[in-house]
């Protein structure tokens, strides 16, 4: 008999099933498998590792699948599982990363991610199981089944080779046979029914657990108050323990105290032996060289009273063909070291001809003086060319050889008097000097001319040596350097020489070493045996990479004066701005460039610089920062392509030394993935070995104070009354917009209301980035003009609001008060407050900063700033005021002044005389600091004038201050690299690092989260250096295989980078608040390879201009005024003016960029445009300032 017919409904439903069932159920499978997390080699493994959770979060049949009969390993096949274990499997044990919602959440629209499609497919799927009519309508059915189709071809696009998306569309039209569908439903059914069975058991569970409850509860009452009143007798007794017991504790104190007093006495006794022997060493070199200056001297008076060379020659037993040999050389010398200047055997016959006539010149002077001497002319320590420093000091050389005082004052006279006198060996009065020196030009002339015949030549720079007058030392770079190279001014500890070891043997090396233990002196080692061992072979060009101006300054401080025999040159962005010179200008004058890393990269983007291997030593300060975007990974990149093509020039490529604290773990939560980290800093370095001190751990120690750290908690304020005040706020304006009347009318309104749920916490910095979220959904997705002029406003108060509630939990009522004026006062300045939302927004802000309300809360203290105060009191009692100096590190540049300014104004603590220390911009803008600002206040802190530094981020890096003995965070904890920088910055014995914060934001296991991450990274450091010793060729294959992935990764980077380059002028450039058309793309032109300008006559039409009162200098601009779009007044820019020309500047980010199709996108920086822009040419220039006159743009 045939079975009844089915109603559409039913097949409808039973489809679905089928589908969920089949196709999804493969497709969750493949996302299983090839999701596999790092570490294990397939999903049966991670699943067997993860055994112990498993029986937490799976059902209990579910689990029996998997390890059936409680065993240890799983037993179960991926294409076996229903997709309710198989997304269980996939949220628990793989490595897809949870929806931005999180799991077992609604999925935001805009999340296109592989765990929101894995979210949706389980919502899909549980929505047709728990239906009770199972029966589904033909429009129902087309909506999910687009939706699952969607989701299906999200999925394909990121796993990549896996087809689903076939046969899930040939379920759609197979036919379905009648007894299948009822057995389909059947079996739905019953499974609902079961689920309904266990939900029902459950229920009675509860209830008896709930009885159960009320009965322990009235028992727990009893036990408790009998534990209060056992308590209150134990407390008497526990405070004398206490009392005891902190007694006991300063006693241990004092000892220990003691013992580190004893071991700093010791330490200082050694080193003072180790500067006596090397005093005496110092004096014994000096006494040798005195008494060779001494015999030099004998030998000028015996000449003096005519004893000739042959008497001499017997006296000494010199053979007459040496004699002859060094008074040819005599006569080579004499005419180089005249002009510094390497000559050929021509230009030194043409400098003795002019010699000649000045001794001409000189003889017929001592011909009408008879009584005159003539002095032979002899330099005690050359030989050639080159000239020896005597490094005594007159003082000792008197003390020495015995020379009273009145000598010596006859010595300096002559002295003044030797440069003509040395000229040709004569004594000569001040006319006869003044012909000699008429002809020294032309000498230097001759070998001027020379050098220009000969430009592979290098001119010798000649320098005055530590004695006044004649001897001269001469300064070569390059090949040429001499001979004997100018040996350092310092010596190594032995764990330094430990570090420095493998990169003096030439291999590429990254040295990991706490702060203040003298990486940099490593460094100067590194690159003294550089030169050392290239000499004679190849060019060496040593170039020291820092990520900050103010290191860079720092830097090249000490390598000039570790280094005096070496030409040094800091330059970073200012310096090259400021004295318009380039890196490429120095690179054949200097033997060590300091750089800012930009000025570098720039340089080879640009092809200023050819090729990274004009350098044959790359040191990178700071090293662990070698990562993704960032510039020194960039430059690397450059290193790699040659190291990874068959250029020629592999074999030239530069040494590579990277230096650091703290390489750091990233992301990792186990040893395995740190070391991988690792080994992903190794490879993007491409470092052949890490060293670390390992040998001489305890000469470390004596040399590096760690400073003790603690953290300080500080209570909540008792009156928050205008926290309140500013919350209440905020929450009305995030009504506002989620029942804004416009936005019911788009189609996708619910779609729209879940971007606007904003975080429950205000004045933090999940709410910051909710704002910034915010800001790009609306300005990109929402079309609707009515739509978007209603909610910017409002996202730019909340945004406002959270500033100031950010800046109220850390400093003043005032400071907040005051600053949330200044900002609104500048948006009133840019809105129209035209429509009633702007003008209801603006009363709300009134009715918070009512006259009578601020006046009563603006001056309740915050309990932060009091714990802040007494902790300074706290750790500077006692201490010498000129040996204490402090670093607070804070959050934000506006936070930094507040500070400042709270420091100045506090009676007891405004002697410490506090400065910001922030990042920095040319023009000193947005709070920032100019680069001769930051120079000022480092060396103000230094010699005392400033006793405490306000600063951010910018100051946790490499900054030197010895004198520093506090560092506070103040609520101010990130990462562990950043704790080891910031508690680096503490250098003076007895120093102290301390985490002040509210104990409500978890900051102690922030604290504790970076200190298993620092034990970590040094266990993942130790291990990898065991493997690496083990079996070197597998780690170097693994970075190999790494750095080739990296490449492929920037071939695909260009080549979309490429594709998003549509031709200039395919792109509008539209307001960001109102979407008035301003530009096209095409009329935007680069100024000084950073700015952008428009030239477009018709501008004026669509912009108006504000001017400012106070003119800014910014590089070559002058910035004269505000540019504001006409139609919503929003700030778009700036009029500036360039070459003399007033020009419109524009801000990328303040543009919606729309393309043909009207695809619209944001971006905060030029580099993100997706379109380039062309630099500004002459032609465009005298085209828009004669256009520009026509139409009165200014």
């Amino acid at each position: 008999m045939a079975a009844p017919p089915i109603s559409s409904e039913a097949t409808n439903y039973a489809r679905l099933c089928l589908a969920f069932r089949t196709t999804c159920a493969d497709c969750l499978g493949d996302i299983l498998q090839k999701n596999v997390p790092l570490g294990y080699g397939n999903i049966y493994q991670a699943v067997a590792a993860k055994r112990s959770q498993l029986v937490q979060q799976l059902k209990k049949d579910q689990f029996s699948m998997i390890f059936p009969q409680q065993s240890q390993q799983p037993q179960f096949v991926v294409a076996d599982c229903d997709t309710s274990l198989l997304y269980s499997l996939i949220r628990n044990v793989s490595s897809v990363n949870a929806p931005l919602s999180g799991w077992g959440k609604p999925v935001s629209p805009g999340d296109t991610s592989l765990g929101a499609n894995v979210e949706r497919l389980r919502s899909y799927r549980n929505k047709i199981i728990h239906s009770e009519t199972r029966m589904m309508s033909s429009n129902e059915f087309n909506t999910i089944w687009a939706d699952v189709k969607q989701c299906i071809i999200n999925i394909e696009a990121v796993l990549g080779g896996v087809q689903h998306q076939q046969s899930f569309d040939n379920l759609k039209t197979a036919d379905m046979d009648p007894d299948f569908i009822n057995r389909e439903i059947t079996e739905v059914g019953k499974l609902l029914r079961h689920i309904q069975e266990k939900q029902i058991l459950q229920e009675d569970c509860l209830d008896e657990i709930r009885k159960d409850q009320i009965a322990h509860g009235l028992v727990l009452n009893n036990l408790k108050e009998r534990k209060e009143n056992d308590m209150q007798i134990a407390n008497g007794d526990l405070q004398d323990v206490r009392k005891a017991q902190k007694v006991h504790d300063d006693v241990l104190s004092e000892i220990k105290t003691s013992q580190i007093r004893q071991e700093d006495s010791l330490n200082d006794i050694s080193s003072v032996q180790k500067d006596q022997s090397l005093m005496l060493s110092e004096l014994k070199g000096a006494k040798e060289l005195a008494l060779e200056r001494i015999e030099k001297k004998v030998d000028k008076i015996l000449s003096a009273q005519g004893i000739g060379n042959t008497s001499k020659r017997k006296m000494i037993d010199v053979p007459e063909e040496a004699e002859e040999e060094e008074e040819g050389e005599k006569q080579n010398s004499q005419s180089s070291a005249l002009c510094g200047i390497q000559m050929t055997n021509e230009g030194k016959r043409q400098c003795l001809e002019k010699m000649s006539e000045i001794k001409t010149l000189a003889v017929q002077e001592q011909v009408q003086r008879p009584d005159a001497q003539i002095d032979t002319l002899k330099d005690s320590s050359v030989t050639g060319n080159n000239l020896q420093p005597d490094i005594i000091g007159n003082t000792l050389k008197r003390k020495m050889i015995d020379v009273p005082e009145e000598a010596e004052e006859e010595e300096e006279g002559e002295k003044q008097n030797s440069q003509s006198s040395a000229l040709c060996g004569i004594q000569m009065t001040n006319e006869g000097k003044r012909q000699c020196l008429e002809k020294l030009p032309e000498i230097k002339t001759l070998g001027v001319q020379e050098q220009i015949q000969r430009p592979d030549a290098q001119i010798n720079t000649l320098k005055d040596s530590s004695v006044t007058g004649n001897n001269l030392q001469p300064v070569i770079t390059g090949e040429n350097r001499q001979e004997d190279v100018v040996k350092t001014l310092f010596t190594l500890r032995e764990y330094q020489k430990e570090l420095a070891k493998p990169a003096i043997e030439g291999k590429n090396v990254i040295i990991v070493s706490p702060t203040s233990s003298g990486k940099t002196i490593v460094a100067a080692e590194v690159i003294q045996k550089h030169f050392e061992r290239k000499r004679h072979r190849e060019i060496t060009k040593v170039i020291f990479l820092v990520n900050q101006v103010q290191l860079a300054n720092q830097q090249g401080e000490t390598l000039k004066e570790k280094l005096p025999a070496y030409q040094t040159q800091v330059i970073s962005g200012d310096v090259q701005r400021s004295l318009n010179i380039s890196l490429k200008d120095f690179i054949d004058k200097r033997d060590i460039l300091v750089v800012t890393a930009q000025v570098l990269l720039d340089a080879l983007v640009k092809k200023d610089i050819k090729s990274i291997t004009q350098f044959s030593l790359l040191i990178f300060d700071e090293c662990h920062h070698c990562q993704a975007k960032h510039p020194f990974n960039q430059i690397m990149s450059f290193y790699m392509d040659i190291k990874l093509s068959n250029s020629d020039y592999k074999t030239s490529l530069p040494q590579i030394l990277g230096l650091t604290a703290s390489v750091g773990v990233g992301k990792a939560r186990v040893i395995e993935q740190a070391k991988e980290h690792i080994k992903k800093l190794m490879a993007n370095m491409d470092a052949q070995e890490i060293s670390i001190v390992q040998n001489n751990l305890d000469e470390l120690k004596c040399y590096v104070d760690v400073p003790s750290e603690e953290t300080r908690y500080v209570e909540e304020r008792k009156n928050d009354e205008f926290g309140k005040a500013i919350t209440n706020v905020m929450i009305q304006i995030e009504e506002r917009m989620m029942q804004c009347e416009f936005l019911k009318k788009l189609d996708n309104a619910d779609k729209y209301k879940a971007v606007l749920k904003a975080p429950a916490e205000k004045g933090s910095a999940q709410y910051t980035q909710w704002v910034s979220k915010l800001r790009k959904e609306t300005n990109i997705q929402i079309r609707d003009a009515d739509v978007r002029s209603f909610i910017n406003p409002c996202r730019n108060h909340l945004e406002i609001y959270n500033d100031i509630l950010i800046i109220y939990n850390d400093a003043s009522t005032r400071d907040a008060i005051d600053q949330l004026k200044s900002k609104m006062s500048e948006w009133r300045h840019h809105a129209l407050m035209k429509n009633k939302n702007e003008k209801e927004l603006q009363e709300m802000f009134e009715k918070i900063t009512e006259t009578d309300f601020l006046e009563r809360i603006q001056d309740i203290p915050n309990p932060k700033l009091d714990t802040l105060r007494h902790t300074i009191i706290e750790s500077f009692h006692g201490k010498p005021d000129e040996e204490s100096r402090g670093i607070i590190f804070v959050k934000t540049r506006e936070l930094a002044k507040f500070i400042t300014a709270w420091i100045k104004n506090t009676p007891d603590l405004k002697y410490l005389n506090p400065t910001e220390f922030v990042g920095t911009n040319s023009s000193g803008k947005n709070n920032a600091m100019t680069m001769a600002e930051q120079v000022d206040a480092l060396k103000c802190f230094r010699d005392g004038r400033h006793k405490m530094i306000v600063a951010t981020s910018a100051g946790e890096e490499g900054l030197d201050i010895s004198k520093c003995n506090l560092v506070i965070r103040y609520d101010h904890i990130t990462n562990e690299i950043s704790m080891v920088q910031s508690r680096g910055r503490a250098r003076a014995k007895d120093s102290k690092c301390i985490n002040l914060t509210d104990k409500s934001k978890g900051t102690d296991e922030k604290v504790e989260c970076n200190m298993i991450r620092e034990l970590m990274m040094q266990k993942a450091l130790a291990q990898l250096l065991k493997e690496i010793a083990i079996n070197p060729e597998k780690i170097k294959q693994e970075l190999k295989d790494h750095q080739d992935n990296e490449k492929l990764n920037r071939k695909l980077e260009a080549h979309r980078r490429k594709g998003r380059h549509i031709k200039t002028g395919e792109f509008d450039l539209r307001c960001i608040a109102c979407e008035e058309y301003i530009c096209m793309s095409s009329d935007v032109k680069t100024v000084e390879d950073v700015h952008r300008v428009v030239v477009l006559d018709d501008l004026e039409e669509r912009v108006s201009i504000i001017k400012s009162k106070d003119q800014q200098q910014f590089s070559a601009i002058t910035i004269s005024g505000t540019l504001c779009c006409k139609k919503c007044n929003k700030d778009i820019g700036n009029v500036g003016i360039y070459r003399n020309a007033e020009l419109p500047f524009i801000k990328i980010s303040s543009f919606l960029i729309v393309d043909v199709n009207d695809r619209r996108d944001t971006c905060k920086k030029w580099s993100r445009a997706p379109f380039e822009t062309l630099p500004l040419t002459n032609e465009d220039l005298n085209c828009f300032l004669d256009k520009t006159e026509e139409h009165n743009f200014t």
